[in-house]
């Protein structure tokens, strides 16, 4: 223990001290006996960063849905504090969604929704009581894919008779419900 010239602060440090919860107690007295031991402090010393397990959806997992739900479980020695679920394509973070947790574990699922068809990775990123941060260890992959609807065609051709003049005239015409009608001559 150390103390400033004046006698009138003190400090202490201990750097091997191991995890956990502590509760310091301060005592003061005088030249007279007098003695006053009212002042306690509690702190937790937290060197340990909490454990991240992402469980579904799987890594690699289609979806048609533009709303996914994501889980993952959590653990820490101490305490947790909260999760970010985190969701981004090759260029930017898309989107995050934020809940409180406690406890030393915990199963969460949040949501998210796609803003369009792609490709994203996700993840949480957990915090513990004293600060500590940590995201699983890789991210998972989604793919988030728009069924295609089966193109309909029709065709139509027509023989000309008579005079011996002959000739085939038609268009076809082919569309599907995400375009505009387009009529294309056929050859």
């Amino acid at each position: 223990m150390t103390s400033n010239p004046s006698g009138t602060e003190f400090n202490a440090n201990n750097n091997s001290i191991a995890d956990g919860s502590y509760t310091a107690r301060y005592y003061v007295n005088d030249s007279l006996g007098n003695r006053n031991d009212s002042v306690t402090v509690t702190f937790s010393v937290d060197t340990n960063n909490p454990s991240v397990y992402l469980i579904s959806p799987s890594s690699g997992t289609t979806t048609e849905s533009s709303y996914s739900s994501f889980t993952a479980n959590f653990s820490d020695n101490i305490g947790l504090s909260n999760a970010t679920l985190l969701l981004w394509n090759s260029s930017s973070l898309v989107s995050t969604n934020f809940t409180t947790i406690t406890g030393t574990a915990n199963s969460t699922t949040l949501s998210l929704s796609f803003p369009r068809e792609g490709t994203y990775y996700w993840n949480y990123l957990v915090s513990d009581s004293a600060g500590n941060d940590a995201f699983n260890n890789t991210n998972f992959t989604i793919i988030y894919s728009i069924p295609s609807s089966g193109s309909s065609s029709s065709s139509s051709s027509s023989s000309g008779g008579g005079g011996g003049g002959g000739g085939s005239s038609g268009s076809a015409i082919s569309f599907s419900p995400a375009e505009n009608l387009e009529v294309q001559p056929e050859l």
